[in-house]
């Protein structure tokens, strides 16, 4: 091989190298979300699992415990022990399903960095997720991860519109009747309001600023199975299966657009190849009728 072929190669090479690093860079937020997705689906998944095998006496005990749990926080007595008694084995308390916007995450206790990393976190020192009177659970998720979502689309949320809180076998239903951008410090809309049945999504914003905190409070509602917006192959009813679905269709929607712009992409580079190799023979073609 002459000093000339090893320098188109290494030029070749050298290019294709710059090229597919950059088009890695624009596929790498959507490769880490579709990851999350697919953590957050295998989550839920265990968990109604873990629910269905649950003896219906076993369900109902967890279920007063954490009652008393909301009734002893209400009144300012924190009981030590009892704020894990709905979690699984991994710390996961119930899960959170806006269909509107299409957010659907596992809920752990504590809103530690490896929990919000997982999923949305159930804010500690407030209520446990069974509604009724003297209640406010709060639950928080990040907003503007490069590796997910997670609640980066919960500003599109918008008044009136309903989210939904699976716990063991129930779902509880809130409609959004108070959204807020506020200060980190303001901490009273978060507090339990008297007689109110209450549940706030929070997220920082604005999207790569974060120093303000977007609250979106929702009253509970009954719940209506028929009136709930569902992925199409979720047959009425069928909760349980809802989220599974979704976040199935969102991840395959995602890996078809990161392999159409990863093929379109080895095309593009593959012609240009071609064009640089039919050129450059041009040009030597024509130096050599020259000489």
């Amino acid at each position: 091989m002459n000093d000339n072929k090893l320098k188109t190669a290494f030029f070749i090479i050298a290019v294709g190298f710059l090229y597919f690093s950059g088009v890695a860079a624009i596929l790498y937020p959507m490769a880490s979300n579709v990851l999350s997705l697919s953590t957050s689906r295998t989550a839920i998944s265990d968990y109604v699992e873990t629910v269905r095998a649950m003896p219906e006496e076993e369900k109902s005990q967890l279920w007063e415990t954490a009652e008393k749990y909301n009734r002893d926080i209400a009144d300012s007595n924190y009981s030590d022990g009892l704020e894990r008694c709905l979690c699984d084995k991994d710390g996961l308390v119930c899960y959170v399903d806006v269909p509107d916007v299409s957010i659907y995450l596992p809920v752990y206790y504590g809103a530690t960095d490896d929990n919000l990393v997982k999923g949305a976190a159930l804010l500690e020192n407030t209520s446990l997720p069974t509604g009724g009177k003297n209640t406010h659970c709060v639950i928080s998720g990040h907003t503007g991860l490069p590796s997910a979502e997670m609640f980066t689309k919960l500003d599109q949320l918008t008044e009136g519109q309903v989210f939904y809180i699976h716990v063991l076998d129930r779902v509880l239903a809130y409609r959004a009747e108070l959204i807020s951008v506020v200060t980190p410090d303001k901490v009273e809309l978060l507090r339990i309001a008297e007689d109110e049945d209450l549940c706030t999504l929070l997220t920082c914003t604005p999207y790569g600023i974060n120093d303000k905190r977007l609250l979106v409070r929702g009253t509970r509602i009954p719940y209506e199975p028929e009136t709930k917006k569902k992925p199409e192959a979720v047959p009425s009813g069928n909760d349980d299966a809802e989220a599974n679905e979704a976040l199935a269709a969102e991840i395959q929607g995602q890996l078809t657009i990161i392999i159409l712009i990863a093929g379109v992409s080895v095309l593009i580079y593959a012609a240009g190849v071609i064009w640089l190799m039919i050129t450059i023979r041009r040009l030597r073609y024509a130096e050599h009728l020259r000489k």
